[in-house]
């Protein structure tokens, strides 16, 4: 038997994927559970607000399921659970906040290991034309639209605090998420910034944005508006750069 083969019917025993073990099968057990074990470790860790919520019992059940589901696919377990939120909108659906509280865990933590980049400071800044500028954004900056209060609940699960009712909001709200500085952070945003956030993010110029913002918000002074909105941005930290 060729090593290349071998190494694959060990692999393939460990996963339990049906190959003949090339080992004495209780040793390829310990094995099997050692790896297992492993990307179970990985799951708690990850998603202690989830974990909490759900309760130990619950929680490790859908654990043990997404598992045996999702085996690894890289050589580490920095990216292992980029897949359990999702996993969880089908597993514990909707009223219940489960799957957004595992995004906005994933999310954080994703933030805190994203590649460092220094915010641009608005102050020192030198743009010859804001009307066609265009901003680039630092690279843990993300958002996602929630349905439920999930936030306000991982903050108490994340403080010990009272927990809230859980709520499923009448519209959708968005969640942004980034660090600032070694902190990662998030907040909800009103519709109108998410809108322009959007834009801005896909390419949009800073004219276009105060277009955008001339519709959405038809009875607010825009270039007030537009200033607080881009003062915002620059003190959390989020635009990397302008061209």
């Amino acid at each position: 038997m060729s090593l290349a083969r071998l190494q694959q019917q060990f692999l393939s025993a460990v996963l339990g994927e049906g190959d003949a073990a090339p080992a004495d099968p209780r040793g390829m057990r310990v094995y099997a559970n050692n790896y297992r074990g492993q990307l179970a470790g990985s799951l708690r860790d990850t998603f202690e607000r989830v974990e909490r919520w759900l309760g130990e019992e619950a929680f490790e059940g859908h654990v043990a399921a997404y598992v045996e589901a999702h085996p690894s696919s890289s050589w580490n377990l920095n990216g292992y659970g980029e897949d359990f939120p999702a996993f969880l909108v089908h597993a514990v659906p909707l009223p219940d906040p489960a799957a957004e509280i595992a995004w906005l865990d994933h999310a954080l933590r994703n933030a805190f290991y994203c590649r460092d980049v220094t915010p641009a400071v608005l102050q020192e800044l030198t743009v010859s034309d804001w009307e066609r500028a265009t901003f680039s954004f630092v690279p843990s900056l993300g958002f996602r639209w929630v349905h439920t209060n999930a936030p306000s609940i991982w903050a108490a699960l994340s403080s010990s605090s009272a927990m809230p009712a859980t709520t499923l909001l009448p519209d959708p709200v968005a969640v942004r998420v980034w660090r600032q500085q070694l902190t990662p952070r998030f907040t909800s945003m009103p519709p109108w910034e998410t809108d322009c956030l959007d834009l801005a993010m896909a390419g949009g110029t800073f004219g276009e944005l105060c277009a955008l913002l001339e519709r959405l918000r038809p009875d607010a002074d825009i270039a007030t508006v537009a200033g607080q909105l881009l003062r915002e941005w620059f003190e959390d930290g989020l635009v990397a750069d302008v061209g």
